[in-house]
């Protein structure tokens, strides 16, 4: 009976980390996702077939690691086979992946399909560059974070090379 809520608690905290590594994933997959939509527009694919041939993209290249992007767009593009429209499939997207460059970019997308116009690859080159910023900083911050998780073994090491110099040097004044 004490079990219980450690195990809930510890459940908890691995769904909690889980969703967390999710949006982590989902948010460094953008820049690469708007590059490859900017790039099919541009060979003059719609926005539909373009999502489309991304998830067939996708199908083809053996993943390693789970790619949750694809999952998502698997998903959406299956039920847009199966009757979704496309402005509740890109609606869907941005509530599944609920991050703020996916529900800009489904804003985005729902908005060219309502008013139509060829600003569409215009506003998507500004998002992506704001994306490629967002991506950058996001490295420096974690490149930041894994310089604070090295100063404690760096610390050991600089004891482990004083030790090796200290050493020799004290034996050296017994003589």
């Amino acid at each position: 009976v004490i079990f219980i809520p450690v195990i809930s608690w510890q459940k908890d905290r691995e769904i909690h980390r889980l969703n967390i590594k999710r949006k982590e994933q989902l948010q460094e997959v953008f820049p690469e996702f708007i590059g490859k939509i900017i790039l099919l527009l541009d060979a003059g694919l719609s926005i539909r077939n373009a999502m489309f041939y991304i998830v067939q993209d996708y199908q083809k290249k053996p993943c390693v690691k789970k790619n949750y992007l694809q999952e998502e767009l698997n998903y959406i593009c299956r039920k847009m086979k199966n009757g979704l429209s496309e402005k509740e499939g890109y609606e869907l997207l941005a509530k599944r992946c609920n991050l703020p460059c996916y529900k800009k970019l489904s804003g985005m997308l729902i908005q060219h399909l309502q008013k139509g116009g060829n600003s569409i690859l215009y506003e998507l080159r500004n998002e992506s560059l704001k994306a490629g910023e967002e991506e950058k900083r996001r490295m420096q911050k974690k490149g930041e974070e894994m310089g604070t998780k090295l100063l404690f073994p760096m610390i050991l090491m600089l004891g482990i090379v004083m030790i090796f110099i200290m050493v020799p040097a004290l034996f050296s004044f017994q003589i």
